[in-house]
């Protein structure tokens, strides 16, 4: 077990309160919140453009380290987001020299320059692979030279991500799909990888969904508003529905927002389609409470919190069968899969969930599988036994 006196440093690109903010922010967040009330001496290194004001909440049990992303906004894709391993390296360098035995577990590819320190220093290194939308040129094998100049130019963050992976004593990843996907896209040997998955964020525990008022509520979707995330798919299949009196909720924010506001206006459903802006956990929580159902159609995914959230208050849930979230929705019991881009697919599962006494048994079951089997306590056991692993 790692003592108490070790320092656990985590961190990822941006943070949970940043413009850009997804699930390896929050899941960075969860992981050192869980370990924190543990007792564990934990700081997080986030990034931010130095001139970035961030509010960050008063009662954090870990520190919070910033270190610098040299860009004006935060921004998923900005190619600025490549440099902030240079801060990353010189903000680890000051905590290795303050402190003898420490852990360190990055979550992007902000820690692809820690490698430069472990000739100088002795500490464990854990990294875990997040993303799940690699660029195909990324997952080719025999890449030309071509292919190397284009993913040097275009998706250099994806190759810094590999330089961290390869550099690190272990690597686990959210799901057991995403597992074999990173160790065959950067070599590694298998036995590196490990699977820890996510846990559903604390805050949606806290609410049930309340099945009679939930039947004349909205469909739902929530997280980032951009193409990959198949929002597209649902306008459509919803579009094709007739009479529906279930209104559509776009939750979230992002890069194509106002390109699916105009696709709604298109497709007619303007006066049904309601797009409003990022919730926080429990203003999502409370809303998803007299969701009629969840649909989250990305066209990639590794271990969606979207689709844990939903499924923790009980809303019968349908995705896509990418990634790992059959890792998640195993049975029809637990949701509904379809194929990604499917707006036949789609329309049959939004259809099916209208019926009233299946929505209601599928959320019941969906939220008890949830909330006895993903949890972050659980992950937090798993990550202590990876960073014990990791010092030997």
């Amino acid at each position: 077990m790692i003592s108490q006196d070790s320092k656990i440093i985590i961190s990822v690109q941006f943070s949970p309160w940043s413009n850009y903010s997804g699930g390896a922010q929050r899941s960075t967040h969860n992981i050192a919140m869980t370990l924190s009330r543990r007792g564990y001496d934990v700081s997080v290194i986030y990034s931010k453009p130095w001139f970035d004001q961030v509010k960050t909440p008063d009662d954090l049990p870990y520190q919070i380290v910033w270190a610098t992303y040299p860009g004006f906004n935060t921004k998923g894709r900005s190619f600025f987001r490549n440099f902030s391993p240079i801060s990353v390296y010189w903000q680890l360098r000051k905590i290795l020299h303050a402190h003898d035995k420490v852990i360190y577990h990055s979550n992007s590819e902000e820690g692809a320059c820690v490698f430069l320190l472990k000739k100088e220093f002795k500490f464990a290194f854990l990294a875990t692979v997040r993303d799940s939308n690699f660029p195909p040129r990324i997952s080719k094998t025999n890449k030309t030279i071509f292919d190397i100049s284009i993913i040097a130019i275009h998706h250099l963050r994806y190759f810094l991500q590999g330089l961290t992976a390869r550099s690190a004593n272990l690597v686990t990843t959210p799901s057991e799909w995403a597992s074999q996907f990173v160790a065959d896209v950067y070599s590694l040997p298998i036995q590196k990888m490990h699977v820890v998955n996510n846990g559903v964020p604390s805050e949606f525990l806290n609410y049930s969904r309340d099945h009679d008022k939930a039947q004349d509520g909205p469909i739902v979707y929530f997280g980032r508003v951009a193409k990959e995330k198949g929002i597209e798919t649902l306008l459509r299949a919803y579009a094709n529905i007739q009479n529906i009196s279930n209104e559509l909720l776009i939750i979230g924010d992002g890069q194509d927002l106002d390109y699916f506001k105009k696709r709604a206006l298109e497709l007619n459903i303007n006066q049904q389609c309601h797009f409003v802006g990022w919730k926080t956990h429990d203003e999502l929580g409370e809303l998803l409470t007299t969701a009629k159902m969840v649909c989250l159609p990305s066209l990639s995914e590794n271990y969606s919190l979207a689709v844990l959230s939903s499924m923790c208050v009980g809303v019968p849930t349908i995705a896509t069968r990418v990634g790992g979230n059959t890792e998640i929705i195993r049975s029809e019991e637990h949701g509904c899969i379809v194929a990604p881009q499917s707006e036949s697919e789609l329309e049959n599962a939004i259809l099916k969930y209208l019926d009233g006494d299946m929505n209601v048994a599928v959320g019941i079951k969906a939220s008890q599988y949830v909330r006895s089997n993903i949890n972050w306590e659980k992950a937090a056991d798993q990550f202590l036994d990876l960073y014990e692993l990791c010092q030997t």
